[in-house]
Formats: C-alpha cells, structure tokens, sequence
C-alpha cells in the first residue's frame, strides 16, 4: 500500500473537489458550472481515445466512470438553478421535437405498411405462377417425347 496523497495504478478515484464556496450568484454558479462541465466533457473525450488505445487500462475505466457521474452531479446541479421559465421553455422545445420525431416515425410505418402489403401480394403472385409452371414441367416430363439422356442434360441445367 503506498503512502496517503501518492497515486498508482491501482487506487480508487478520489472524491471530486469540493464545490466553490456559496459566496458566488446563481449567475456566476451557473457560468462556473458551465465551464467545469465543458472541461470535463473534453477530459471524457481524452479518457475514451485512452481506453479505446488500451481497453485494458483499468485505472483510465475507473477515472472515467467517475467523471462521467461528475458531470451527471453538476449537470443536475445546473439543471435546478435555471428559473423555471428557462426550464419550461427548453421542455416545450424538446416537447415539440419528439412529437415531430414521431409523427414522422408513424408516417414511416405506415408506409412500410403498405409496401409490406404490396411485397405480400407479390410474394403470393410468384408463388402462384410458381406452382403453375412446376405442374406444367411435371406434365410434361410425363408425357416427354424427349429422349433420356436430353431430359438428364435438361434437369441438370434447372438445378
């Protein structure tokens, strides 16, 4: 065990900094936050080129995780000093976005429907002119006027 405040490869990840002293405004909180979250939204970036070069790295895997629910913590954080307003506006526009989103997906599905329907139809047509020209081969090989060896030739060209 190495000695308190040395990192190694294998030690946990330390707790995150203690937040900024409350003396700030929601104003400067928010822009602070802002700030933190970008800051470790490009660390994240670093971590996952670190760990895609080195999936084995476990002590990458551990910092990441960490950062990642950082960034969930001030995220949040950031989240509840919005005025309301600010919130209800960003959720009518998400609102709005995701009701496009499906209406155009329902569009789509009704259209896959229908060609759904007419691939069906099609599917039905070949397999009934399928069945047409298999009793039609079948006559004729019964009644064949075709000589053996010919009909051999024939057969394997068909298969």
């Amino acid at each position: 065990m190495a000695p308190a405040g040395v990192w190694w490869a294998g030690a946990p990840f330390p707790p995150p900094p203690a937040p900024a002293p409350n003396a700030q405004t929601s104003d400067e909180e928010m822009a602070t936050l802002r700030a933190t979250i970008k800051i470790r939204k490009d660390f994240i970036k670093v971590l996952q080129g670190m760990i895609t070069a080195n999936p084995a790295d476990e002590f990458s895997i551990k910092v990441l995780e960490a950062t990642e629910g950082e960034v969930v913590n001030l995220t949040t954080r950031l989240d509840a000093l919005r005025p309301p307003e600010a919130r209800m506006t960003q959720c009518l526009g998400a609102l709005k976005h995701k009701t496009t989103i499906h209406t155009k997906l329902v569009a789509d599905l009704a259209t896959m429907d229908q060609a759904r329907a007419h691939l069906v139809a099609q599917v039905q047509a070949a397999g009934t002119e399928l069945a047409a020209l298999q009793a039609e081969y079948k006559t004729l090989t019964q009644a064949s006027t075709v000589l053996a060896p010919a009909m051999a030739a024939i057969q394997q060209l068909l298969e």
